[in-house]
């Protein structure tokens, strides 16, 4: 008879961050890695479909005993990633087998062998091999071992166990992890930028037949399900259901779900099971068909079923979690969650980190979507029937007390806690965004306007189709809560897609905030200087000099160069800059928007803090962000509408205000509140999401600078092969490929060459005021066709005047 352990609740951690040590069975917290974790490659733990970090979900001691093969040292650990978007992807989760390398042995092909993950505490015994002695395939030894017997004596050995230090007894299993504990006790030293899971201990109980849980089917009595009795107790593949005859309608759509009601019907017997155990056994799917997880990645050979986590372990965490991480959870909305480990276990040196082997294993995700949708009256069915519809009225049930209190739950049905009704999720958090459509066949003018600036079409006709309805949630972007569910995975998903397009290093922060640019030109000294401070500014054109200043009011700025006596049309050699040797930070613009003119290169400030105004060629092409202390840009020229104001700025850099900063201009509010102190543009920040997620679709943005090269190439060649007609002012090295000025050898033609672009359709092409002339703005979202089009009409027109 298969042997099926169940993972149950156990105790709250004291803290979601202690140290355990991988003979651990827990959900949550952080993974006990018996080697320093800096040993480990630097993508190993990274979302592979947003690139964020991944959240450990459980770790399971799980060694392995036969007559031909034993490990003692073996783990599992199962990660995935809480971003919007990410929760149903298999992209987003990861599962890895750990264990000790074999000193040498050959590692042989072997029979299926049962095991036993650890339970809560470890240091129960000092000998970790006794409870698998015996413990092999053979069913006779059944008797040798009670595990609900063991279970309640793990469970009270836990609670004793808390009045004791966790470092005192976990070091005496190994002398090899204390050495990887924290000074401290029950504390360790992580990346903040990591996320962390609610962390709750482990036990585990055998799971029971069928036979022994009949008392359940009355809560399927409306569903006419029967259990069918064994003589010899039944197991699982003796478990069969049998559907008595009754006449309504939607007798053959429950027949069609029968996978699914019989999963469900398990997770009713044991409420509280966190996963399920049964090492080469056979999985309880929740849908029909499960995906090929391929072969092991270190020896090739077959894979099979370990282990899998259940929704309970979903419920459990949402209950722990501060509202921002409950919302994120949200996204998990999976039914049952199975890994698939090496059928032989291997063990080689192929994948080995300081003598231990780290290979990631198979995982399949069962999703709710992929559950075949039954009628309403069914749902309403099975809501109605279990033991768990109360939730629907009281979701936030909170039975397990506050996350760092020990509250230890008992596995019986009774006490069990009201499990989200999975069949019942709202559509708002488990709908997928439909793609950005990749044409638009309605015509459209070509916008060649400084900013607010031409937005692509397929990303205003995705808005438009989600501006009623945002994704099933029933109102519009623009009517939600700044702290509901929904918007908040607007702006992290927005964070992720931008932190993913510009390589954001982990120490950098990134907000999303309202006021322009213009309003950066106060907040920067406000935050980073004192009122007796010395800032260098390098002004190559209008808004360099208005950035200059601004900051005469809050510090002492010092012109190091300025362009100003030559319009406004060069930047100087780095190497001739003279910079104050106690100047706080050197501030440029990168893309000057009214004389076009932009830095290719960067220059090095003395002080290592480079500050720079990105507003109009923000996201225009890849940038080595570790070069700033700060980035900022508005978002109406390449990534959005007016409103939105983006600032990227390193940790360090935050915190130190002048006392006179308004709460709103100070970095450290909006940082501490990730964006949301007050209500931000909410439209505009989910505008520059969709702006965001189309750059990635686009390959990047090293395909989007090649793009923005060949229309820029396309249209100074014009100007340049026109034999003075057209004129562009800017030294060649430092034309912006984003803002072409041009005047004409006749100025009296401007005007009706302006005029006679509004009737071809190509507006905004009047110069700035301060400038004159034409100014053709070319963006990211201008399409080649556009500038095509300009630069057939300026030939066409110079035709008409020469």
């Amino acid at each position: 008879m298969e042997r099926v352990l169940l993972g149950m609740a156990g105790p709250w951690a004291d803290d979601s961050r202690e140290a355990a040590d991988h003979y651990t069975t827990k959900i949550g917290g952080l993974p006990d890695w018996p080697f320093p974790r800096e040993s480990l490659p630097p993508d190993l733990l990274k979302c592979r479909k947003c690139g964020g970090h991944l959240c450990l979900v459980a770790q399971v001691y799980a060694p392995v005993s036969t007559g031909s093969l034993k490990i003692e040292e073996r783990f599992l650990l199962i990660f995935g990633c809480i971003m919007p978007g990410c929760g149903t992807s298999p992209d987003s989760w990861r599962a890895f087998r750990v264990q000790r390398l074999d000193d040498g042995r050959e590692v042989r092909e072997s029979t299926p062998v049962k095991t036993l993950p650890s339970t809560t505490t470890p240091s129960i015994s000092d000998s970790k091999a006794s409870w698998f002695d015996g413990f092999d395939d053979d069913d006779d030894d059944d008797e040798d071992m009670d595990l609900e017997a063991l279970g309640r004596a793990l469970l009270e050995a836990g609670t004793a166990l808390n009045s004791v230090s966790k470092k005192e007894s976990r070091n005496k299993r190994s002398g090899t992890v204390q050495n990887y504990l924290p000074s401290t006790p029950g504390t360790r030293l992580v990346d903040k930028e990591c996320p962390v899971a609610p962390c709750f201990y482990m036990y585990t109980q055998e799971h029971k037949p069928a036979s022994a849980v009949v008392s359940l089917s009355s809560n399927y009595s409306s569903l006419s399900i029967k259990e069918k009795q064994s003589a010899d107790g039944g197991d699982d593949d003796s478990d069969k259901e049998t559907w008595a005859p009754e006449a309504y309608e939607y007798d053959a759509a429950l027949n069609a779900d029968r996978t699914y009601l019989k999963f469900k019907k398990q997770l009713d017997a044991n409420p509280e099971q966190c996963f399920r155990y049964s090492y080469g056994g056979k999985a309880l799917v929740a849908t029909q068909g499960v995906a090929d997880v391929g072969g092991c990645k270190l020896c090739g050979g077959s894979r099979f079923y370990e282990m899998q986590l259940m929704p309970t372990v979903i419920y459990f965490l949402q209950e722990a979690a501060d509202d921002q991480l409950r919302h994120a959870l949200e996204n998990w909305d999976w039914l049952t969650l199975l890994v698939y480990t090496c059928a032989k276990s291997c063990s080689n040196s192929n994948s080995c980190i300081e003598g231990w082997i780290v290979a990631e294993e198979g995982v399949v995700l069962q999703s709710e979507n992929t559950k075949p949708n039954p009628p309403p009256t069914m749902a309403s069915k099975l809501a109605s029937s279990n033991n768990y519809s109360l939730l629907l009225q009281n979701p936030h049930h909170h039975h397990r007390g506050a996350a760092g209190t020990h509250n230890h739950l008992r596995p019986s049905a009774a006490a069990s806690p009201k499990i989200k009704p999975l069949s019942l999720r709202c559509a708002a958090t488990t709908a997928a965004a439909s793609p950005i459509p990749a044409h638009v066949g309605e015509e459209r003018i070509f916008n060649f306007a400084a900013g607010p600036a031409t937005l692509p079409a397929n990303v205003l006709k995705k808005a438009e189709s989600e501006l009623y309805n945002w994704r099933g949630s029933g109102m519009s972007v623009m009517e939600m809560s700044h702290r509901g569910k929904e918007f908040l995975s607007i702006i992290q998903k927005a964070e992720s897609d931008l932190r993913s397009l510009l390589n954001i290093p982990e120490d950098y922060s990134v907000l999303f905030l309202q006021g322009g640019a213009t309003t950066q030109f106060a907040a920067i000294p406000l935050n980073l200087c004192s009122p007796d401070d010395s800032v260098d500014f390098v002004v190559t054109g209008s808004w360099g000099d208005k950035a200059y200043k601004e900051a005469q009011k809050y510090c002492k700025p010092k012109l190091i160069w300025s362009g100003k006596s030559d319009k406004y049309t060069t930047i100087p050699s780095f190497d001739t800059l003279e910079q104050s040797s106690g100047a706080k930070y050197l501030h440029i613009c990168a893309n000057e928007t009214i004389h076009g003119v932009e830095f290719k290169d960067y220059p090095n400030p003395k002080n290592g803090i480079l500050v720079a105004d990105m507003s109009s060629n923000f996201c225009s092409k890849p940038v080595d962000v570790s070069k700033f202390g700060i980035i900022y840009a508005g978002a109406q020229k390449n990534v959005g509408p007016s409103g939105v104001t983006i600032v990227i700025i390193r940790k360090d850099l935050i915190g130190n205000a002048q006392g006179i900063t308004p709460v709103m201009l100070d970095y450290k509010i909006h940082a501490e509140n990730n964006s949301l102190y007050n209500t931000p543009p909410c439209y505009g920040i989910y505008m520059c999401g969709l702006v965001f997620e189309d750059l990635v679709a686009q390959g990047g943005l090293e395909e989007v600078e090649k793009k923005n090269k060949k229309k820029g190439e396309l249209l100074y060649n014009a100007i340049e092969e026109s034999n003075g007609f057209y004129r562009n002012p800017v030294e060649k090295s430092v034309r912006s490929l984003m803002n072409v000025p041009f005047t004409m050898e006749k100025s009296e033609l401007e005007a009706e060459f302006i005029k006679e672009a509004v009737k071809e359709k190509m507006v905004q092409l009047k110069g700035h005021r301060s400038v004159g002339g034409m100014r053709a703005s070319i963006y990211n979202a201008m399409p080649y066709e556009g500038v095509e089009k300009l630069v057939a009409f300026m030939k066409d027109f110079q035709a008409k005047h020469a």
